[in-house]
């Protein structure tokens, strides 16, 4: 699982959905390199708040390798 903490910044609706711009606490640049030479899927899921605890005792709980990029 790959996590990537960040604020959420308000966006105007350019797409139907619920488009949002991220500012990732690591920055582009760092979440780039680790999804282009590591392979990660495109497909995505956010959260409100910081949940690094919880995520990583339910990858822990299911023996699914986290990369914190932070």
């Amino acid at each position: 699982m790959l996590v990537c903490p960040g604020t959420g910044i308000d966006t105007d609706l350019f797409v139907r959905g619920t488009p949002l711009n991220v500012k990732f606490d690591a920055g582009c640049e760092a979440i780039r390199r680790e999804v282009m030479e590591n392979g990660w899927e495109h497909h995505y899921a956010l959260m409100y708040g910081d949940r690094i605890d919880e995520l990583t005792a339910f990858c822990r709980n299911m023996n699914i390798e986290m990369h914190l990029v932070k």
